[in-house]
């Protein structure tokens, strides 16, 4: 005898079916809405620090290239390929800061213009440096055997240049937003190796906190800055001691739990977000760094 559907068992039946039906379509949106979320947060994430690339012309991001020194730059790998036979001027230099989106940027190409005379010459650039990557590239550019390639080695003209491009570049770094007596925060985040060369690239190095003065600059920075994450310092562990270099121990401190920590050698010393000081082992860590130039 053939079993008859109840009134209450056909709404039961249906009743599952649209869960089924809701249940599969519900999944792919929800997938589609933690997706949105990470990649939201990612983009945030991306956007509080862009990424150290060694080879530093990928941190440019030019807004003009229309400028003769740009087209001349992205042609040929040399902004004034002209400049060890005729003088520059503070307006060839200036124009430059029109064809980036911001000073640190302008001051890479500064840092560029300088470097591109020397590279004539066959400066030999670190082959683990973001210069070599870049200048290695190009045809013209004769690597020389020799680190040595120095001032003795431009003509006059060249020597002109040079100066007029490092005094453009110390006065654009004295009026960058976040610059406070000769140290700087640099919003690239990397390698603890990767930031040590672009600071020495950028004509400083790492910072060395000695002093409270310096801890106090470091968090004014930090904080005008609103910079989320941790900072490579110069500061690192080696045979049971925190030390700034090999003569330089280290003796003013603002440790996070107030007495100097015990670590693995080679460990190296970070500013945490809220100015204290924190450790960390893993040298391929992308953090953001701290530059102290050279008066």
């Amino acid at each position: 005898m053939q079993h008859k559907i109840s009134t209450g068992e056909r709404f039961f039946i249906i009743f599952c079916l649209l869960l089924i039906l809701c249940i599969a379509a519900g999944f792919p949106l929800l997938y589609i809405r933690i997706s949105a979320s990470r990649s939201s947060d990612q983009a945030g994430t991306a956007a509080s620090a862009d990424t150290i690339s060694d080879d530093l012309t990928e941190n440019l991001s030019f807004t003009d290239r229309s400028s003769p020194a740009v087209e001349s730059f992205e042609e040929t790998g040399q902004l004034f390929p002209d400049s060890g036979e005729r003088a520059l001027t503070e307006e060839d230099v200036s124009a430059l800061k029109d064809c980036v989106s911001s000073s640190f940027q302008y001051r890479i190409l500064i840092r560029l213009a300088i470097n591109e005379i020397y590279a004539r010459k066959g400066l030999h650039f670190s082959e683990s440096g973001p210069f070599w990557s870049f200048y290695s590239s190009y045809a013209w550019y004769r690597n020389s055997v020799r680190d040595g390639v120095g001032d003795n080695d431009l003509s006059e003209q060249e020597k002109d240049n040079v100066s007029l491009l490092t005094r453009m570049e110390k006065a654009e770094r004295e009026s960058a937003s976040l610059y406070r007596d000769q140290v700087e925060l640099i919003p690239l985040t990397g390698s603890y190796e990767q930031a040590r060369r672009y600071a020495t690239c950028l004509g400083g190095s790492l910072i060395k906190i000695t002093d409270n003065g310096t801890q106090e600059i470091v968090e004014d920075l930090i904080g005008s800055s609103e910079a989320n994450g941790r900072f490579w310092t110069a500061g690192y562990y080696q045979d049971g001691k925190w030390r700034w270099d090999e003569t330089s121990a280290v003796d003013f401190n603002a440790w996070a739990g107030g007495d100097p920590p015990e670590s693995g050698s080679g460990a190296r010393l970070l500013v945490s977000e809220d100015g204290s000081w924190v450790t960390e082992e893993d040298l391929s860590s992308s953090c953001m760094f701290l530059i102290r130039y050279n008066r």
